[in-house]
């Protein structure tokens, strides 16, 4: 895939109405600048066919800061749990669609789960995982159980701190024990995108940022985007 520049057009010539954008700018602005304790930043932008429309920055890039945020200047920001959606779920389906796995694959036959979960966990799927349909917890308290990974740490670290975390979680079943059987209904899990990182990682042999670099951002010309920006950050706004 050959990364495309946008070019600008007008909203009028886009079929959108000038307004309405300045509307949902307002909004934007609204949001973060009052509702939002403490201030947050964001950038709002439309593309229409091809072209971009729209693009205006709004809020403070930092709390008790008078650093306005300029879309032309280079900003990051952290997305958070949209990485299930723009890297997890995506590399999910890719390696589906080359053969690599099945979605209906159990999740015990790719990553290495104590005999606890093995058993507790033994209907649970790759698809389950992706639709947060595992019956899987929302959340549990991994920093309770194990010391928490520094910044960039890379595969072997996380695959080493993610058994420890199964090994101890395994010994207090109700903490991971399933909320209703596989399948059966539709519960956001942070839980369940943790173990499919975690398996992407291990039947791929790379780390996650390493596949969202390649199998992702570097086609879509996403230079600036990838995991624990360090070098990548320094001269730009990292927005907390």
């Amino acid at each position: 895939m050959t990364p495309r520049t946008l070019k600008e057009a007008r909203p009028e010539a886009a079929g959108l109405d000038p307004e309405g954008l300045a509307r949902a700018a307002r909004l934007v602005e609204g949001t973060l600048t009052r509702r939002l304790k403490p201030q947050g930043a964001g950038v709002l932008v439309v593309v229409r066919d091809g072209a971009l429309v729209h693009r205006s920055a709004h809020g403070l890039l930092a709390p008790r800061s008078n650093a306005d945020p300029d879309p032309a200047r280079a900003a990051l920001f952290d997305v958070a749990s949209l990485t299930k959606v723009i890297v997890t779920a995506p590399l999910t389906v890719r390696l589906a669609q080359r053969g690599v796995w099945h979605l209906r694959t159990p999740l015990a036959d790719v990553v290495p789960l104590p005999p606890a979960l093995r058993d507790a966990w033994r209907g649970v799927t790759l698809w389950h995982l992706l639709t947060h349909t595992s019956g899987l917890p929302a959340w549990v308290p991994l920093f309770a159980l194990v010391e928490p990974l520094q910044p960039g740490a890379g595969r072997e670290a996380r695959d080493e701190r993610l058994r420890a975390w199964l090994e101890r979680a395994g010994r207090w079943p109700p903490l991971l024990a399933l909320e209703a059987e596989p399948g059966a209904r539709v519960r956001y899990s942070d839980v369940g995108y943790w173990l499919l990182g975690w398996a992407l990682e291990r039947v791929s042999g790379r780390g996650l940022d390493e596949l969202a670099r390649d199998e992702l951002f570097r086609p879509l010309g996403l230079e600036a985007s990838g995991f624990c920006p360090g070098a990548r950050g320094r001269g730009a706004w990292v927005v907390p």
